[in-house]
């Protein structure tokens, strides 16, 4: 099974916050893994992170792209060559 994560989904798993939520998301992404589903992120909800990371969470630019590259090689490991943005996050 594949499932799509959303914007809120993927700022809760980079931020934490909210604490109760975060905890949510990273339990679903795990457990997903755990049964061999998919996960997918849409190049839409990668820009919508990013700059919810840089505006609103004050996060600096270069450090928001560490944070989005991180969590696509941890969340998606061997999969990340056939991500169509992986070289914009290069």
């Amino acid at each position: 099974m594949t499932h799509g994560l959303d914007t809120s989904v993927v700022m809760r798993l980079l931020t934490g916050d909210p604490p109760d939520q975060a905890e949510v998301a990273a339990t679903f992404v795990a457990e997903s893994k755990a049964a061999g589903d998919r996960l997918l992120v849409t190049d839409l909800v990668v820009a919508e992170v990013y700059f919810a990371l840089h505006s609103k969470y004050k996060v600096p630019k270069a450090e928001a792209l560490q944070r989005l590259r991180e969590f696509v090689e941890v969340s998606f490991e061997k999969s990340v060559s056939k991500l169509a943005g992986a070289k914009a996050l290069s």
